[in-house]
């Protein structure tokens, strides 16, 4: 993982990885939002939170299109900050919620508790090794959507998902 994110260019500073409790957790949701449940446990998100926490942009693989490469920018979306709405918005995990989730991938990684999410808008990207060139490409489109972001405090952290998505696979 850690090679990974230094080809995909992820700052091991922000760089984690998904706790295999996020399944358990989504499991628990499962028969009254099979839909966002779902969602959840896609291999590429990109979950935007405002400054107050809520998750005010949701982009996720199976909404874009394109072949052999996802188009993330389709319809231009990705042309603001934040960008347009792509995937239907829900509330099953709060940021703070979210962040628990979150275990640092390297020693240098800052502690998700340094980051307060009520005073910096925070977006969550997923990304995996099984979907190789697509996750290269995924979070070079959302560091490029963050630089037209005119709050100085947006973060980007950087979550693999591989673990709890061959926990899923095997369920």
């Amino acid at each position: 993982i850690t090679k990974a994110a230094k080809e995909y260019y992820i700052p091991s500073e922000y760089s984690y990885v998904l706790d295999t409790l996020y399944f358990d957790y989504l499991k628990s949701y499962k028969i009254d939002n099979k839909n966002a449940v779902k969602n959840h446990l896609q291999p590429l998100q990109a979950l935007y939170h405002d400054k107050n926490g809520n998750l005010s942009v949701f982009l996720i693989n199976c909404y874009t299109s394109g072949f052999p490469n996802l188009n993330w920018n389709k319809n231009n979306i990705l042309e603001t900050f934040p960008p347009q709405q792509q995937a239907p918005l829900d509330s099953i995990l709060t940021i703070e919620k979210h962040l628990t989730f979150l275990e640092p991938l390297n020693d240098t990684t800052i502690p998700t508790d340094q980051i307060n999410a009520q005073s910096a808008e925070i977006i969550l990207v997923y990304w995996s090794m099984m979907m190789g060139r697509q996750s290269k490409r995924f979070i070079k489109s959302i560091q490029r959507n963050k630089t037209l972001s005119t709050q100085s405090n947006t973060v980007i952290l950087y979550v693999n998902s591989d673990l709890v998505l061959s926990n899923y696979a095997s369920k």
